[in-house]
């Protein structure tokens, strides 16, 4: 993630939550999912705070935070997660 939550990762959420009530498994407690913000060159995580504060919004808004903990305890910066390398 780079600062907001895209179409592609609302979904997969919403889909893996789905999942998890029709399994009946949402029974125990809630399942902690960390984010990881991408390709960060400020790796302070209180300075990314609005753009967590604005994806924590967005997945509740999205009802995902009766499914899923979201807190900000589960956010992590990285400089270049995922990153392909070229060589």
């Amino acid at each position: 993630m780079v600062g907001e939550v895209s179409t592609i990762i609302q979904s997969m959420l919403t889909l893996c939550t789905d999942s998890l009530e029709k399994m009946g498994v949402t029974r125990i407690p809630q399942p902690s999912v960390h984010f990881i913000l991408n390709q960060k060159a400020d790796l302070n995580i209180e300075n990314n705070q609005a753009a967590i504060d604005r994806i924590i919004s967005d997945l509740k808004k999205f009802g995902l935070g009766q499914s899923i903990v979201i807190r900000k305890e589960t956010f992590h910066t990285l400089p270049s997660a995922f990153k392909k390398e070229f060589t």
